[in-house]
């Protein structure tokens, strides 16, 4: 079987080599496609209403519930943002979603709000950041700033850099919301911030409620139009860097592949020369030579197409819909089959500007 194996080899090494040419070209191309579909969805807002406001000073622990008894029932997120703290047991800092109401979060990460408000102390992680948790009496447990915290639920386990942690108020024990109110009084007045971002998120329209809000606590609160998510600028910055990193191996890919399509076609160049004296026009070589290489685009694109939904499968390329992951595959096959027209045009035209005597027929491979 291996001698069967090595002749084989031997014999088809140019399609073999162009067999591996097109699969990275595909799926390059796959993947340079995918980069720009991450990017156009990192641009769709999450929710579809969105108002920002600054909390104009530390607010007490009082007035942090009165806020979440005031918008309970809304289907509203209201979500105290910026508040970075250790996570795990390491130094390293990330952020701590505080949610004074959390209803649209729930509601769009299908999570049963009632369930989750009666576990104290219980928060969501994103899917990054489960190296950071521990197992005790076969529940999920992570160390926030130095306190315990039962996890309830992961999410975001397929976005890249998604690493943060929602907290809800209204499970939180009093010592746990003394801590909190604590740490971000010692958060203004150490980070220099001229207020703290408060963000209210709905999956649909805003009622009076929001407004009730602001009238209530407009002497603490600034209007605040424009909101950095600072993870929202690391995603955009490293999907543009894949898209170049992509780009460029796609050209590499395709300087390449010009050159095995070359050797594949020398190595059947006396078998178009004879059909060339024998009377064959431009399309009939055309025709011809590409349904010889169909075989192996075909396995190329089949190949790739399934190391591409494995990766998928295992949540390692970002987060993509159906029709997207569908016009990811086509656009990748529009692009690679296209080049291969291309080349194969120009190698054909060439074919054809060569006389077929007897002596160029015997000098072919």
């Amino acid at each position: 079987m291996f001698k069967r194996v090595f002749l084989f080899c031997q014999k088809e090494y140019d399609s073999l080599l162009l067999f591996v040419g097109m699969f990275l070209l595909f799926y390059l191309g796959m993947h340079l496609i995918k980069s720009q579909i991450l990017l156009n969805n990192l641009n769709k807002p999450d929710y579809l209403y969105h108002k920002e406001f600054f909390l104009d000073g530390p607010w007490n622990k009082d007035m942090l519930d009165e806020s979440s008894e005031m918008l309970k029932g809304s289907g509203t997120n209201c979500v105290i943002r910026g508040f970075m703290v250790s996570v795990g047991l390491t130094n390293d800092h990330r952020e701590v979603r505080t949610y004074l109401s959390a209803e649209a979060l729930a509601k769009k990460e299908k999570l049963d709000y009632g369930e989750w408000i009666k576990i104290p102390n219980s928060v969501l992680i994103a899917g990054r950041l489960l190296n950071r948790t521990y197992l005790r009496e076969g529940k999920k447990w992570i160390i926030i700033d130095g306190k315990e915290f039962r996890v309830y639920d992961v999410i975001e386990s397929d976005v890249m850099l998604a690493q943060s942690v929602y907290l809800n108020w209204e499970n939180l024990q009093e010592d746990y919301k003394e801590w909190f109110t604590w740490r971000l009084a010692d958060k203004y007045e150490t980070g220099g911030w001229n207020g703290i971002p408060l963000l209210f998120e709905k999956l649909t329209k805003f009622n009076e409620e929001i407004n009730d809000f602001q009238d209530y606590f407009e002497e603490f609160l600034t209007a605040y139009k424009n909101f950095d998510d600072y993870e929202q600028w690391e995603r955009q910055d490293l999907y543009k860097k894949m898209q170049k990193i992509y780009s460029l191996m796609e050209l590499f890919c395709l300087f390449v592949i010009f050159y095995l399509m070359e050797v594949w076609f020398t190595r059947r160049k006396r078998e178009y020369l004879i059909r060339r004296m024998l009377g064959c026009n431009v399309l009939s070589l055309f025709k011809t030579a590409f349904i010889s290489a169909v075989w192996v685009t075909g396995s190329a694109f089949f190949a790739a197409v399934i190391v591409m939904l494995l990766k998928l499968c295992f949540h390692m390329a970002g987060n993509l819909e159906v029709l997207e992951v569908l016009l990811t595959i086509m656009g990748s096959f529009v692009i690679t089959i296209g080049f291969e027209i291309l080349t194969l045009g120009f190698h054909v035209l060439r074919l054809i500007n060569i006389y077929p005597t007897q002596a160029n027929i015997e000098s072919a491979e």
